[in-house]
């Protein structure tokens, strides 16, 4: 094992919303380095006109493969190589500790004669009902209608292509996939969202049948908006279901941030999953700067109701969203407000988040993208989060 291999060129597959597939969700993404390509040109190779066999021994694939059994520092995983050199724990070393028990498994060559996934991820496209306020249309079809609205009004804001994915709709797709699943151990599936993708049930189906289900952890992003109870019980005869729950803030600010959430529903999907022997839930908190001011009332109403502690998701992009768009002197006040609140872990993380420099561009952008978008649905963030007024100096 060199000291640059990476076990997840060899056992994983990670797909995007468009069909395209990465060398994993960490990888370079920048104009899809770290995508495979259709043969020796740069076109992507999307699973609606290619197949799994193609993107294993892709080009790029192999190329990636090789340099790691070289010892070499591909350009593809350049933010595992930034980690590292930083003293940080990278996904490289994070995911060769979580699968040692297979390394000596792998095949020794770039080119891989006999596929088997060991680990699966799938972004099965952009259907979706919600529009959550940090997210857009690549990953939210909900989201196109308010996006050309906003791109009207702000010259700044570039509107995408109408993208209408439909490669997860094909179930040749699905049997393909089972056919290199024969020692699958965890599937992690999102979407969109992935209850009202219902094509992926077929999976799940061809894994049961073949007796593969009861060695697989499937793990699933959901809004918790509703949960199907077809769905549940599918998931019955798996190892173990984890759900990662997305939730944002409490009651009307949630609905606010994660429009047009309803906090009902959200406590209703939480006592459906209660109910379910072999399911375990947790929360993932994108935490931006529409949420920042109420962490410690999320976090309390998690643990005092439900005795679980929230895992923090930073937001990046859209970058005038993140932190970087509080003023000095807010972030200040936020790390006086939370020197005594918040676990220990997640007061260290906040505050090396908040020595990111403050961007008064952001800021403005922030300004007028919740402005225009308050306008495309009739709302007021006012109403919802009123301490940014206070950040936009309103």
């Amino acid at each position: 094992m060199s000291d640059t291999l990476c076990v997840l060129p060899w056992m994983h597959l990670a797909t995007h919303p468009n069909g395209g597939c990465s060398l994993c969700c960490r990888s370079n993404h920048n104009n899809a380095i770290s995508w495979a390509k259709k043969d020796d040109s740069q076109s992507l190779a999307l699973l609606d006109d290619s197949s799994l066999d193609n993107i294993i021994n892709s080009k790029k694939f192999i190329e990636v493969r090789q340099a790691m059994i070289d010892g070499k520092r591909p350009v593809e995983c350049e933010g595992c190589w930034r980690d590292e050199d930083s003293g940080i724990e990278s996904k490289r070393q994070y995911e060769n500790r979580r699968w040692a028990h297979i390394i000596d498994q792998l095949e020794k060559s770039a080119f891989i004669r006999r596929p088997n996934y060991r680990y699966i991820e799938l972004r099965l496209g952009n259907v979706c009902n919600n529009a959550c306020l940090t997210c857009n249309s690549y990953s939210s079809s909900k989201w196109y209608p308010d996006e050309k609205k906003i791109s009207k009004e702000l010259t700044w804001f570039q509107l995408r292509p109408l993208e209408n994915f439909k490669w997860f709709e094909n179930p040749e797709f699905y049997d393909e996939l089972t056919k290199y699943s024969e020692g699958v151990e965890e599937i992690y599936i999102n979407g969109g969202e992935p209850t009202l993708i219902k094509a992926h049930y077929r999976y799940l189906e061809n894994l049961i049948k073949n007796n593969t289900a009861q060695k697989v952890h499937l793990v699933y992003s959901l809004n918790m908006m509703d949960i199907p109870d077809n769905l549940i019980e599918l998931w019955k005869p798996f190892k173990k279901v984890t759900v990662n729950a997305s939730i944002d803030d409490l009651y009307d600010r949630n609905f606010y941030i994660r429009y047009p959430t309803k906090w009902d529903e959200t406590i209703d999907s939480i006592e459906k999953l209660n109910r379910v022997y072999n399911v375990y839930w947790h929360v993932t908190q994108t935490v931006s700067m529409l949420n920042i001011d109420n962490l410690a009332n999320f976090g309390n109403w998690l643990q005092n109701d439900y005795g679980k502690v929230p895992h923090h998701n930073y937001v990046l992009y859209p970058e005038y969203l993140s932190l970087a768009s509080l003023p000095e002197w807010y972030k200040e006040e936020l790390r006086e407000f939370y020197k005594d609140k918040l676990d220990d872990h997640q007061r260290n993380e906040l505050y090396a988040k908040l020595t990111i420099p403050y961007n008064e561009n952001l800021n403005i952008r922030a300004r007028e993208f919740i402005t225009a978008v308050d306008r495309a649905r009739s709302l007021n963030y006012k109403d919802y989060l009123p301490h940014l007024g206070r950040i936009f100096n309103d």
